[in-house]
């Protein structure tokens, strides 16, 4: 586990999953059939890595794990006071998104999590718009999963324009290894994903 996830009290397996029932979710059983819940931190800070990624699971074994990693589920500040949008910088809705992820690539450079439909997202123009939670409901198609760049940043920046983004490359390889590994056991090859908000 990353040394910035070591630090942070997280739910255990079973207090993460009730999280998810109180949210309305529905758990997956059975070996590799992954639960990918994200964690994000309310209030949240703008360009920090403040959220976490966990995957919940039994193993081969039939032994249940939590693994969790450092990410933001908010846009990076350039992102949020210089929108490439006319209708704003997206954020992916609290909620369970069922089967909305599946495999595909980041600018084609590189292996990551792309959304298998239009997801619900809110809009943002400006960073007090952001704070102040005053954003417009819509729908996004190019939500993803992915990595920041190779060399390692204190700050989200450009990174994060309403994707999920993963702080270490090494943690989104760990990522795709477990969903691999649900590919595998036949338990498909799309990826649920829970949208919490966390006090931390």
């Amino acid at each position: 586990m990353p040394p910035e996830v070591s630090s942070v009290k997280l739910p255990t397996y079973q207090a993460l999953l009730c999280l998810v029932r109180a949210h309305g979710g529905v758990i997956f059983q059975g070996g590799w059939n992954l639960n990918l819940v994200l964690l994000r931190r309310t209030p949240g800070d703008l360009d920090a890595w403040d959220d976490l990624l966990c995957a919940a699971y039994w193993d081969g074994s039939g032994v249940s794990q939590l693994t969790a990693w450092p990410c933001t589920a908010d846009p990076g500040r350039p992102s949020i006071e210089h929108p490439r949008r006319r209708d704003g910088t997206a954020k992916l809705c609290a909620g369970q998104h069922r089967g909305g992820f599946t495999f595909g690539t980041h600018r084609g450079l590189y292996r990551c999590l792309v959304a298998t439909r239009p997801l619900p997202v809110l809009r943002y123009h400006t960073a007090e718009d952001f704070a102040a939670g005053h954003g417009s409901v819509s729908q996004a198609s190019g939500i993803q999963v992915h990595r920041a760049g190779q060399v390692e940043t204190g700050e989200v920046g450009p990174w994060s324009e309403g994707c999920i983004v993963l702080q270490h490359a090494a943690d989104l390889d760990a990522l795709l290894g477990l969903c691999d590994a649900q590919v595998r056991s036949g338990r498909g090859n799309t990826f649920t994903l829970t949208v919490i908000p966390w006090a931390g």
